[in-house]
């Protein structure tokens, strides 16, 4: 299996068991007898772990090869998805969630960071951008697959072919050359608390990491609570719901198709300040009673806005410490997930004291301010730095 397309597999099942709950809420609340805002953390329950055990592969990955930390998590995620196909209550799905998001944690950003090692910065954010493709292509399966295999068959019968699928992407992953980018540095506990501090003190870190947890906080709020309001709200069907969570998904490819030409229209910071501005306006679309086409075309938006403003961040983080990218792709991806597990929680908060359509219109001014918030403090203190 060529390196690039094994690669860009393993980051497509990441994102599918991310997303894969989304469009059957309805489902899981109904076979679990929970309310589907308590469906809706199942999203925390994953972006935590995700976030937290960045801090673990990051290392691991940087001594002992990327490539081999991919293929056994990946494998670990299928025994996960299997398990979470025959989970027979709420609790044990959330225990089934956060290992899930543990393992998936591992994916993503180390092939970052693989690529930043084989690609030279003038062509990374390109190679970036065809990543996220595959990332973006994951989340339209877990979303819109899901939701259209969920109106003909059983949810359990989806996770088991989901399972099946990342057991063939991780022995796949066994056909390509692992090594040549493991270090021989003994891993100890003192020497990776080191590398992270040296990581968390530099200047490229301070300016970017407070961003990129804000923008996952914002970007996944939107996104967790989006299928509980189509369902409770709008009484969108599971099918419905995938075709709108999928449209996320094909508005952020949009992007990494014309990423080129955008970035020399209007420059990185360009692209942050309209993105906060197109992920507003599209949020607030969304509390509007729409039909589902004018649903689509909001979430697309808001999946554009997302692949603006990340493309960005993410191509940063590959330079925060070019000697040890899997720690530091680790650092920013568990600062971006943190942001991921606390912005669901406080959509809730927010949907529980105001509502819905109330929640979705604040987090649409925040987004718009943020984005220009971002733009200018980031060109504020790049003006010191190298530039990227």
């Amino acid at each position: 299996m060529p390196f690039f397309l094994a690669l860009g597999a393993a980051a497509f099942m990441s994102t599918v068991v991310m997303r894969m709950t989304d469009p059957v809420v309805g489902p899981l609340s109904h076979d679990f007898a929970v309310e589907p805002t308590r469906i809706a953390l199942f999203a925390t329950a994953f972006a935590l772990p995700y976030a937290l055990f960045q801090l673990v592969f990051g290392p691991l990955g940087d001594r002992f090869g990327k490539t081999r930390v991919i293929r056994l998590a990946v494998l670990a995620l299928a025994a996960m998805i299997a398990a979470s196909a025959l989970a027979p209550d709420y609790p044990t799905m959330l225990t089934l969630r956060f290992l899930s998001g543990m393992f998936g944690g591992a994916v993503i950003p180390l092939g970052l960071a693989t690529i930043g090692d084989r690609f030279a910065l003038p062509d990374r954010q390109v190679m970036l951008s065809r990543f996220m493709v595959a990332t973006f292509s994951g989340q339209i399966a877990g979303s819109f697959v899901t939701g259209i295999l969920a109106e003909v068959m059983p949810w359990r019968l989806i996770y088991a072919g989901y399972a099946l699928l990342a057991l063939g992407i991780g022995l796949g992953l066994f056909t390509i050359r692992a090594g040549g980018d493991a270090s021989s540095e003994p891993l100890t506990l003192g020497g990776t608390l080191r590398r992270y501090a040296g990581i968390l003190t530099g200047d490229k870190a301070r300016a970017l990491l407070p961003i990129v947890f804000v923008e996952g906080g914002l970007f996944f709020g939107f996104l967790a609570f989006a299928p509980a309001y189509l369902s409770e709200m709008r009484h969108l069907s599971p099918g419905d719901i995938g075709f709108v969570i999928a449209s996320y998904a094909v508005g952020g490819m949009a992007l990494t198709l014309v990423v080129k030409p955008i970035l020399r229209l209007f420059g990185s910071y360009g692209m942050i300040a309209a993105g906060g501005l197109i992920g507003g306006l599209a949020v607030e679309a969304m509390a509007l009673p729409l039909p589902v086409a004018g649903h689509m075309a909001a979430s697309a938006g808001v999946g554009f806005a997302f692949t603006l403003i990340h493309n960005n961040l993410q191509t940063r983080a590959t330079e925060m410490a070019p000697e040890a990218r899997g720690s530091s792709v680790a650092i920013f991806a568990c600062c971006l997930f943190f942001g991921n597990g606390t912005g669901p929680i406080l959509m809730k908060s927010a949907v529980d004291l105001g509502g819905y359509v109330a929640a979705f219109r604040g987090l649409g001014l925040i987004m718009v301010l943020f984005g220009i918030v971002a733009a200018l403090s980031l060109r504020h203190r790049e003006q010191r730095l190298p530039q990227y």
